[in-house]
């Protein structure tokens, strides 16, 4: 959008950004890390899960928002891209990387949800089992001594704190082995919801003989597996040992085409490979527009940006699905031009303010500071054609081509020049 420039000046926009606050200083007495923009956080939780149900497939993983300087509670994850920075814990849609719920990590002092309103197992009707069920692992089934119904471990209570309003509705949760264990898929298992992943093999409630595999127990491409009434894990050797852990997943080959080969695989690792990247699925569309990469000195105003940068984003999922051969780009663009319509009113008939400019030739050249019409939809738009002759150029007999026209007028004009002269005839 070319016209930026017009409508705001940089230094404006500097001047603007430097005063917007969430929350009122003297007024605020809950002072904790999240309290200077905690209403944010609440108000697009809220929004995000209400205006959207996921669909059965959705995955949970960190986030990581890039921080140069220095934060108390910053972290570091070597796998992502920014490497250093803010760290939230996400819940996404597989399919369209949908956020629809979050919260940003602060170190040990983060708040999370307590899971005691929790439907307790006489409230929960288990569901039926249609698998085939081989004999039972005398390791994980039936223990009076734990509470398969509350979580109790850090990482099981952030996994709860997340699913907590999609129980009982039958989704399938994606997550890796940070947050996998036997015993947080038994609960989950009891409150409705599937799950499947990676699983870290020394985790409580493995059976010995798959903790004590190495890879030369195995052949390549072998698999080992170990059932009980609601769950299955299984060891494969591809080129490490790959460790997985499901509650309705058969031990069951897939195939996959890559580079026109067929080759074999367990299912559960395909399916694996396609749906837990629904955060980094999110992460991947918000690169492309980095609204975040403002420089701001004040952390929680870069992560207002980034929330921002989601939020667009979630209303392009859900415009999209009703709406599927509109772009995010060309989404993005008509979201800016309707907030401008709605809070920009702009005169062409003003006197433009003329400034000295040096050109390459070194002499003085004057620019004006005049501004599209945005009343009236004549916004510079990108005419689809490589190049087309300019409208104005053509009546003055000279040869120029540009790749922009008028939206309402549908003729070529440049945006430098022409654009403004020929909407002052009109006028």
């Amino acid at each position: 959008m070319p016209y930026f420039s017009r409508i705001m000046s940089y230094n404006r926009f500097v001047l603007l950004k430097s005063f917007y606050h969430f929350v009122d200083n003297e007024t605020l007495t809950d002072k904790t890390r999240l309290s200077k923009i905690q209403p944010v956080l609440d108000h697009l939780n809220d929004k995000f899960s209400t205006l959207y149900m996921p669909a059965q497939e959705i995955a949970i993983d960190e986030s990581l928002l890039m921080l140069h300087g220095r934060l108390s509670f910053a972290q570091k994850i070597a796998t992502k891209a920014a490497q250093v920075g803010v760290k939230t814990y996400e819940l996404c849609e597989s399919r369209s990387g949908y956020l629809w719920k979050f919260f940003v990590y602060v170190g040990k002092n983060t708040q999370i949800a307590p899971t005691d309103d929790l439907p307790t197992e006489d409230e929960i009707v288990d569901r039926p089992h249609d698998e085939t069920i081989d004999e039972p692992d005398d390791e994980i089934v039936d223990r009076p001594d734990v509470d398969f119904a509350r979580p109790t471990n850090a990482t099981a209570k952030i996994v709860f704190d997340l699913l907590e309003p999609l129980l009982h509705r039958g989704h399938t949760v994606i997550m890796d082995n940070f947050y996998n264990s036997p015993l947080l898929l038994r609960c989950l298992k009891k409150y409705k919801t599937d799950c499947f992943g990676t699983l870290r093999l020394n985790r409580e409630f493995v059976p010995v003989s798959l903790k004590t595999l190495t890879k030369t127990d195995l052949r390549q491409s072998e698999v080992v597996a170990s059932y009980t009434s609601d769950l299955s894990v299984m060891v494969w050797r591809d080129a490490n040992l790959v460790s997985m852990i499901s509650t309705y997943h058969h031990l069951q080959a897939g195939i996959q085409n890559k580079y026109n080969r067929l080759t074999y695989k367990p299912k559960i690792v395909l399916d694996y490979n396609m749906s837990i990247g629904g955060v980094d699925r999110k992460d991947q569309f918000l690169s492309a527009q980095p609204v975040e990469r403002l420089r701001n000195k004040v952390w929680y105003k870069k992560v207002f940006c980034r929330l921002l940068n989601t939020a667009i984003l979630n209303a392009y999922v859900i415009f999209s699905s009703q709406n599927p051969k509109i772009s995010h780009r060309q989404l993005r663009t008509t979201l800016a031009e309707d907030l401008l319509k709605i809070h920009r009113r702009i005169d062409l008939t003003t006197e433009p303010r003329l400034y000295a400019d040096r050109t390459r030739q070194g002499q003085l050249s004057t620019r004006t500071n005049d501004r599209p019409n945005v009343d009236h939809d004549h916004f510079p738009t990108r005419s689809g054609l490589k190049k087309a002759r300019c409208w104005m150029c053509t009546r003055r007999k000279r040869d120029t081509r540009t790749i922009w026209k008028c939206i309402q007028f549908n003729i070529s004009l440049c945006v430098e020049h022409c654009f403004r002269e020929y909407h002052k005839q009109v006028q």
